[in-house]
């Protein structure tokens, strides 16, 4: 369904940038006629404008292409394209400038060696891919301690989805992961034997209120353990993690995500245990984690 008001907010930041268009294009032709003029004492400073021209316009034209994709934009993702759009000149300026001094310091031996068009041509590519190229920098240097490595905009995402979205995201779940989420009820952990084997599986369910029959008829091979967490934000989820504890028994998997409801019982979670020293009796330490925080530790006897 098309949004009329989407597209009526980007109108004006496509109309400006067009006329930055227009006169970025219109000073890089009149730079370029100018280079052999006999009064120009010196081409080096031209060259350097015209490059940074160059990689401006190619920041421009990048965000005038992300305006085909306006029509699939939220109104948080129309702010971030112009936000982009208003710093992609200029970080497009300096990637043209820089691919200009790179070509001039390692691979020519003097300016008149410099290949005009195809330098123009790189400029404005790299200028492009300016933005994205921050993009990268910012995630894998800022953002480092977070669990996405794949950088910004590569070729598997979207153009509808802008730079400045996955970089929320990350700082999003960064947030979530310092976030202490408030959470009143039971986790109820019950190791059972498989059979024909030394190995277990543990079972492990959260309750808000205390029910053994969800998860077993032998109450007394249950390990129960209240987790009540006050001082946090509220929600209707919350996510803890699960791990095992054991010298003597390996986890499959070795950390579980679960989302459990506040207001009833979630559904069950396996933790598989193999019996890695084959003991015939022991424990293990099962750890409850909520984001970078351990919240609970639980033991559990295996019998």
């Amino acid at each position: 369904m098309d949004h009329p008001e989407r597209n009526n907010s980007l109108r004006l930041p496509s109309a400006l940038l067009m006329a930055l268009l227009i006169v970025l294009a219109t000073g890089s032709f009149i730079l370029w006629g100018s280079l052999d003029s006999p009064a120009v004492i010196s081409r080096e400073p031209k060259l350097m404008e015209l490059y940074s021209i160059a990689g401006a316009i190619g920041a421009v034209l990048r965000s005038l292409g992300y305006v085909l994709a306006s029509g699939s934009f939220s109104e948080r993702e129309q702010r971030q394209w112009s936000t982009e759009a208003s710093v992609g000149p200029i970080l497009g300026a300096i990637a043209g400038l820089g691919g200009y001094m790179f070509v001039r310091a390692f691979l020519v031996e003097g300016q008149g060696s410099v290949n005009l068009t195809g330098q123009y041509l790189l400029s404005t590519v790299l200028g492009a891919f300016s933005l994205q190229l921050f993009g990268r920098f910012v995630e894998r240097g800022l953002l480092r301690g977070t669990l996405s490595r794949s950088g910004i905009l590569g070729a598997e995402v979207s153009p509808s989805v802008p730079l400045l979205a996955r970089l929320e995201k990350m700082l999003e779940q960064r947030l979530a992961d310092l976030t202490l989420v408030n959470y009143d009820g039971y986790v109820v952990a019950r190791p059972r034997l498989l059979d024909n084997s030394k190995d277990y599986r543990l079972e492990v369910l959260f309750q808000p209120s205390l029910q053994y029959s969800e998860i077993s008829e032998d109450p007394p091979n249950v390990s129960v353990s209240r987790i009540l967490l006050e001082g946090g934000v509220d929600r209707e989820f919350v996510a803890f993690t699960l791990s095992v504890i054991s010298d003597y028994f390996s986890a499959v998997p070795l950390m579980l995500t679960v989302t459990v409801p506040k207001s009833r019982t979630s559904e069950l979670s396996f933790i598989l245990l193999k019996n890695v020293e084959k003991i015939e009796l022991g424990s293990i330490i099962l750890e409850i984690r909520q984001g970078s925080q351990t919240i609970q530790v639980v033991p559990v006897e295996l019998r």
